[in-house]
């Protein structure tokens, strides 16, 4: 008798098997930075808490080393300069989590996209911060990783004291110079998420739930996500460059500078030079960094400094004498490098300034000549005048009845000329 069609059954003997379909958890079939991250990091609080210990790392920069150290005549350090905490916290750290606070759901992808359009920015004057890096996020290994490259400029009017490059010349001077602060700062990093507890466990839980009979799905993974930070080889570089005002050398109102050689008055040209250069590259280590590690400003001593810098002040100044005679010099001041030691926080000296110029011997001559001395001889010419009323000016004047004093009084003539 013929078998019906569409009912075939098995032969005699032979058992029927029916394997269970494995039950797969979304991540198996979504990209990681397409996956929400509170999927890894509940409530963000691993990256938050990442990028908080960086934004502090960054404060504590802008006073380590030589990154922390003042230099001669511009008066400030080159992290005091560009504010690191200011471009990593306040700026760049305050955005991802506002970022991640109000968008439910939020992707790396999705973060990735937003500092991407740079509209992340605080407005701040004299600071231009992008992100040159077009960022992206991606797994490596088993880091979610999304890749920035942030750069800085600063650009600010701030005050010069020349008198801190001038120490131990004969020339100082009355008022600060009006200079100007080029900044630029670049970093580039990956951050996110080390998820291999993450992957791990679920890995074990997929295996264990393909095992089961039951319909249930494998249990949550235990979540242990750790922020992460590689630098991926690249160092951060700060540089800091101050420089006379685009007026020349003036004080704060455009007006000459004044200064004094002893007790003689003088006037700075504004036609001299100044420059500071302040560049340095601090070298990250190789591989992932986790929150711990920037607990302190050398990363655990794994942080090196490097980099250069200079110091070169042409300072012309012109010294009056009775207000008709004149000295001219330039007082020059350098110091290269600029750094002895970058683990310092102290500059290298600045060297001796020197002054050249066609009245260089004159004007040094009155250095130890101060307006004090001035006056002090003065004050011993007019007793000098006044002993020689009963000494060589006490004769009497022959058909007078005068003495020689009354006629001429050289202390009177004296006081009245010097009042």
């Amino acid at each position: 008798m013929p078998r019906a069609r569409g009912l075939n059954r098995p032969e005699l003997g032979r058992s029927s098997r029916f394997e269970q379909l494995e039950l797969r958890r979304l991540l198996s079939i979504t990209p990681p930075q397409m996956t929400a991250l509170t999927t890894f990091d509940p409530g963000n609080a691993a990256l938050i808490g990442g990028l908080n210990a960086v934004a502090n790392w960054a404060n504590q920069l802008d006073t380590y080393g030589a990154v922390g150290a003042a230099v001669p005549i511009a008066n400030q350090s080159a992290g005091q300069a560009l504010n690191l905490h200011d471009l990593l916290g306040t700026q760049f750290d305050a955005a991802v989590q506002s970022y991640l606070t109000s968008t439910p759901g939020a992707t790396a992808d999705g973060l990735a996209a937003f500092l991407a359009n740079n509209q992340w920015v605080l407005p701040e004057a004299g600071l231009t911060l992008t992100d040159h890096g077009s960022p992206v996020a991606t797994m490596l290994g088993n880091d979610l990783l999304i890749g920035v490259d942030l750069q800085a400029t600063r650009t600010a009017n701030v005050p010069l004291d020349l008198n801190s490059a001038t120490s131990g010349s004969p020339i100082g001077f009355d008022a600060a110079a009006q200079g100007a602060l080029s900044a630029t700062f670049d970093f580039s990093f990956s951050f996110g998420l080390d998820l291999t507890a993450y992957l791990e466990a679920q890995s074990l839980q997929q295996q264990s739930g393909s095992q089961q009979s039951g319909a249930q799905p494998p249990a949550t993974p235990a979540l242990d996500p750790r922020f992460v930070l590689n630098a991926n080889g690249n160092a951060l570089t700060a540089n800091a460059d101050f420089a006379q005002s685009p007026k020349g050398i003036v004080d704060s109102q455009g007006n000459a500078i004044t200064g004094h050689v002893g007790f003689l008055g003088g006037t700075l040209s504004s036609t001299g030079t100044i420059a500071v250069n302040d560049n340095l590259t601090l070298n990250l280590p190789s591989g992932d960094l986790h929150s711990s590690d920037f607990a302190t400003p050398s990363l655990g001593g794994r942080l090196t400094l490097s980099g250069a810098g200079s110091l070169a002040a042409t300072l012309p100044f012109q010294a009056v004498l009775s207000g008709t005679q004149t000295f001219n010099g330039t007082l020059n001041a350098t110091a290269s490098p600029l750094f002895t030691s970058l683990a310092a926080s102290t500059p290298a000296a600045v060297a001796v300034p020197t002054i050249t110029g066609p009245d260089a011997t004159a004007i040094t001559a009155f250095e130890n000549v101060t307006s004090q001395d001035v006056q002090g001889g003065l004050v011993q010419l007019a007793g000098a005048f006044d002993n020689l009323r009963t000494s060589a000016l006490a004769m009497p004047v022959p058909f007078t009845g005068q003495k020689l004093s009354d006629v001429v009084d050289l202390k009177k003539i004296y006081d009245q000329v010097m009042a």
